[in-house]
């Protein structure tokens, strides 16, 4: 069986773990079709998954548009010693997971390259897939033709992408898995008692999610850590502040005061325990959602970052459960909006038994839409599928 040379590229922690997840599941489907040895540009999950790793990504995570332009000659850098690695190792597939501003420009650039070159390169035609597509349908749908050229197989997590795509570039082949977040979440372990349960408490357990990027956390904790404070006042609270295990949180670590507990990872157990999350919009509030946690939805940008984005972006709701309920289940206070006293508010009201029924009603809706557990499975077997078409 001949080997097969495959390229992954991640950007972010949350991009690395998937992209780990779907190594592994490559490999487990891939004996007696494929034989796989895979290199690329994630992080240290992925480098634990046996890749082959030329950049550690994770440490160069950013916070928008304006602080990314800022360093803009360190991704062009990391950018070319990608396309080098592509040109000089020839892989039979390019596997793209999220990462949008980067992994787009990367597949473009490539074909380009690939279009102009002659003689070594001119039988190189490697596959390319996209697992979690740049987010085309909120923001710069544009780019969506970029994808239509470039990319040989997107794999979609959302129910309602691949009638967007099919609707506008039916040529292109989508494969909806469903959420990967399914798997650690299954429908039928979900805490049932997040439900039921509306008896008040004496001392009320709240999760501080503030975000995984440094200027995340420098942004967000402050006025989470002031809005528990104006909590305080009306409710005891019991709050725990949940931050991946990296090296971002080290410098805010004397800003939660005395009482506070700060803990890192184990987000699914903080919020099993918890009535309610303040958080920043993200990957995270999908995990609000399964664990049917009510939150309040916050983020700030930027200022200039923010004018951008508000003239780009064109959905109603930047919150994941919003967007698939087409409804506010989540309140999302977004830039100014995101005070102190505003995020109380919205806190006070959640914590209240009798407006949380219809909220838990909605989120039950939203996780069945995300389908069952097992997608990066089915996205490993598109994948190896893509890759033996024309073998």
């Amino acid at each position: 069986m001949p080997s097969n040379q495959i390229m992954i590229i991640a950007g972010e922690p949350s991009g690395d773990s998937l992209a780990a997840e779907l190594v592994d599941e490559i490999r487990r489907q891939g004996p007696g079709r494929i034989c796989p040895r895979i290199f690329g540009l994630g992080g240290p999950k992925l480098q634990h998954a046996g890749v082959d790793l030329l950049v550690d990504m994770t440490k160069h995570t950013v916070f928008g548009l304006i602080e990314a332009l800022a360093r803009y000659r360190q991704f062009k850098r990391i950018f070319n010693q990608a396309l080098k690695a592509a040109e000089e190792r020839q892989p039979d597939l390019i596997i793209l997971v999220d990462f949008g501003g980067f992994n787009l420009r990367f597949a473009k650039a490539l074909r380009k390259r690939i279009r102009s070159n002659s003689g070594t390169f001119q039988n190189w035609q490697p596959k390319i897939a996209y697992f979690i597509p740049p987010q085309v349908w909120a923001s710069r749908a544009g780019r969506a033709a970029t994808i239509a050229e470039t990319i040989d197989l997107v794999i979609s997590i959302f129910p309602f992408e691949k009638d967007w795509y099919q609707d506008r570039f039916p040529q292109l082949p989508v494969h909806y898995v469903g959420d990967p977040m399914a798997t650690r979440f299954p429908f039928s372990k979900t805490p049932r008692r997040m439900l039921t349960d509306t008896t008040p408490k004496k001392v009320s357990r709240l999760v501080l999610l503030p975000g995984s990027r440094k200027q995340e956390i420098e942004r967000h904790l402050p006025i989470m850590l002031e809005a528990l404070e104006l909590i305080r006042r009306h409710k005891p609270v019991e709050a725990t502040i949940v931050t991946p295990t990296n090296e971002h949180t080290a410098p805010f670590r004397n800003l939660a005061p005395s009482g506070i507990q700060w803990q890192e990872g184990k987000l699914e157990a903080a919020l099993i325990e918890a009535e309610l999350a303040l958080a920043s919009s993200g990957t995270v509030t999908r995990e609000c959602a399964y664990l049917r946690v009510p939150t309040v939805v916050i983020y700030k940008l930027s200022k200039l970052t923010y004018e951008i984005a508000k003239r780009i972006v064109k959905v109603r709701f930047i919150a994941m459960p919003n967007i698939l309920a087409d409804k506010m289940i989540f309140p999302e206070l977004i830039q100014d909006a995101a005070n102190p006293l505003a995020i109380a508010q919205e806190a006070l009201q959640l914590f209240d038994p009798a407006g949380r029924q219809e909220l838990m009603e909605d989120l039950e809706r939203v996780v069945l839409s995300l389908g069952p557990p097992g997608a990066t499975k089915r996205a490993a077997k598109s994948i190896v599928n893509l890759l033996q078409t024309d073998r």
